[in-house]
């Protein structure tokens, strides 16, 4: 046996093929996949905002599945639904008996959208419970507004209707606490804010918005 070889066999590891451990190096990633349910927010200052809602936030909830590529690197997709809406009154002088009356109507305003997210997360481990956390994914927005003075009715024609898509990125930073249940699974805990942006999400002749804005997100889920 050469000197060589009988320094790595008393090493417990030459002969069995092992090599060494590497320091700062974890022996298992941990659980792979997440699945959370979420609720969040994305701003929107755009004028044409102002006819569906008060305020410049939409109010979102939905999903997010995410897999574990790399010990540190998490390549997550999310699908959020929001809908907004008001009833619109608008009076308008009438004279058909000369007394100058008004003639008050309404209609409801309608806004709904789904918001698609997909792009890398990666994060750090604190005592392998609490991830302090950043990532950049793709926002796609798909918008669809809706006036319609007769909103019970299915069959109205004067109801008008026009939808688009709009395209962006959403950057967040946030953390997540896990609290272990059995063997790999754990429950998730999660918060973030950030910035999202979009382009113009065209809405036919009711004209164009641009949602964007300060977001954030928060939401509970499994890891296994």
């Amino acid at each position: 046996m050469t000197p060589l070889i009988a320094l790595l066999s008393s090493a417990g590891w030459a002969q069995s093929g092992d090599a060494p451990p590497i320091e700062g190096l974890s022996e298992s990633w941990g659980p792979r996949m997440q699945v959370s349910v979420e609720v969040g927010t994305l701003g929107n200052r755009d004028a044409a905002y102002d006819l569906f809602a008060d305020g410049n936030q939409m109010p979102s909830r939905g999903v997010r599945v995410g897999y574990r590529v790399l010990e540190r690197l998490e390549v997550f997709a999310g699908w959020h639904h929001l809908g907004r809406g008001s009833v619109v009154q608008l009076d308008s002088p009438t004279d058909t008996e000369a007394d100058f009356a008004t003639t008050r109507s309404e209609f409801v305003a309608a806004f709904t959208a789904e918001e698609f997210t997909l792009g890398p997360r990666v994060d750090i481990s604190i005592e392998d419970r609490f991830y302090p956390y950043a990532s950049a994914a793709l926002l796609v927005v798909r918008g669809l507004a809706r006036l319609d003075d007769a909103p019970n009715s299915s069959a109205n024609i004067g109801q008008i209707r026009a939808a688009g898509v709009g395209a962006g990125l959403l950057a967040m930073g946030g953390a997540e606490i896990r609290i272990p249940v059995v063997d790999d699974w754990h429950v998730a805990l999660h918060a973030e804010l950030g910035y999202g942006w979009v382009s113009p999400i065209g809405l036919g002749d009711l004209g164009q918005m641009q949602p964007g804005g300060v977001a954030g997100r928060g939401g509970v889920g499994i890891r296994f």
